[in-house]
């Protein structure tokens, strides 16, 4: 997928960077919700949509993200 005009900056960082990113159900959650609108939209084409989707799935797979989710006190 090409991303968008700060996608460049994210994977050199990642790249750079070497650990995983915490993220929270809610986030992945919001993450997947903003694609599938920016298909409905026309803004991604549905394989566009699916490969994307398919990345998040395959970094929480390969560790590159990490499920976290924030302790009801700290709420």
């Amino acid at each position: 997928m090409g991303g968008d005009v700060n996608t460049p900056a994210a994977r050199a960082w990642m790249a750079a960077n070497g650990t995983p990113l915490w993220i929270t159900g809610a986030l992945r959650f919001e993450t997947e919700n903003a694609l599938r609108l920016a298909r409905f939209r026309d803004k991604l084409t549905l394989p566009e949509l699916q490969q994307a989707l398919g990345e998040i799935a395959a970094d929480f797979a390969s560790g590159i993200l990490v499920a976290c989710e924030i302790p009801a006190e700290l709420h």
